[in-house]
């Protein structure tokens, strides 16, 4: 409770005074908190419960038919100070830390701020911790936060502290993402084709990503997978305006899976990956078999043949035949001939049997 009390001495011709009062030049009256009480020989001006508004200059006046005197007084309520004044700027957000900026109270409740108490919240937890402490006369006011969680939100609040307590908080408006500027790129956009399969190299090739994350492309990462091991080695890396590449090093006859990624200085995007598995093997086969020789003309020194040709060339154009001859003396198919294109061929013909491949 704040009081002022104004004493006067009697009047030698007792005449009656008259107190009143002011605050900055509004007249006063008797309220619930403000209590005017006029005593014998002196006038109580009383406030209840006072709190900071109440702080101003006071006036209390004593008049009679005489005259008049009075007196002013100047009345402090020290209190907790306002809020901090906002907005609560939160900046240079990065993974693990951000800077964080407001501007002293409008009211320090009379008392001078000696402090500022910086809290921070992890929504995933839902509790404030403290951050820091900063002067109350710091210039400017602000705080360096350091040791976020990446990927987590996070939500600041800051108090004003003076002799007489902590001031309500100012708290940001919305959390922040714990996050660098910058991201990784997307993945490369699909599908990835592969083309040009042999038995020891392949061609793949795909194209960019919609974003690369607010950061130039440096590289592609290409890599290659045996399904008989399951693990992903590197196939090599290409420059970030090409969107193909050729893997080396197959093992003919093994099955591979093959995947790229995008690379910028913030890491690797999510891997594009083939939707099938690619067998090591050159494009063509050996051609299906010729068909039986058949002899068509034949005598004491020669035979003529004749046979139709492969059902399939498997890939590649019949180039020629070899001619094997078996020699019944010795058991076994010896090759006789190899000659282009010319189905009708004539042979001496001792002891010998035919195959033809």
């Amino acid at each position: 409770m704040s009081s002022v009390n104004l004493h006067r001495r009697p009047h030698e011709h007792n005449q009656q005074l008259f107190p009143r009062s002011w605050r900055e030049n509004i007249k006063l009256v008797n309220t619930e908190r403000i209590k005017i009480e006029n005593k014998e020989y002196h006038t109580d001006f009383t406030i209840v419960n006072a709190v900071r508004r109440d702080t101003g200059k006071y006036t209390l006046r004593a008049e009679n038919c005489n005259g008049f005197d009075e007196e002013t007084v100047e009345l402090t309520v020290l209190s907790k100070p306002s809020a901090p004044k906002g907005p609560l700027e939160v900046t240079d957000v990065h993974a693990e830390g951000c800077k964080v900026k407001w501007e002293k109270p409008e009211d320090d409740g009379g008392s001078p701020v000696k402090e500022y108490e910086l809290e921070k919240m992890d929504l995933a937890t839902g509790k404030w911790v403290r951050v820091g402490r900063v002067a109350g006369d710091k210039k400017p006011l602000e705080l360096e936060v350091t040791g976020l969680e990446p990927g987590h939100q996070y939500k600041f609040r800051v108090t004003a502290v003076n002799d007489e307590g902590d001031s309500e908080p100012l708290e940001t408006e919305r959390a922040i993402l714990a996050k660098n500027p910058y991201d990784k790129p997307g993945k490369p956009e699909g599908p990835l084709e592969v083309s040009d399969v042999h038995a020891d190299h392949v061609k793949l090739s795909w194209n960019k990503p919609k974003h690369t994350g607010g950061l130039p492309l440096s590289a592609y990462v290409v890599e290659k997978m045996d399904t008989l091991t399951g693990k992903w080695v590197p196939a090599g890396t290409v420059d970030p305006d090409t969107t193909e590449a050729t893997v080396t090093g197959l093992e003919a006859g093994h099955t591979y899976q093959f995947r790229v990624k995008a690379l910028n200085e913030e890491g690797e995007s999510e891997p594009l990956d083939t939707d099938h598995g690619i067998l090591a093997k050159n494009p063509y086969d050996v051609p299906a078999p010729p068909g039986l020789p058949d002899i068509v003309d034949w005598d004491e020194k020669s035979a003529k043949l004749k046979w139709e040709p492969p059902i399939r060339d498997n890939g590649a154009p019949i180039t020629g035949y070899i001619i094997e001859v078996m020699d019944r003396d010795r058991g076994e198919f010896v090759k006789v001939c190899f000659f282009f294109i010319d189905i009708f061929f004539l042979f001496w013909l001792r002891k010998f049997s035919f195959n033809l491949t």
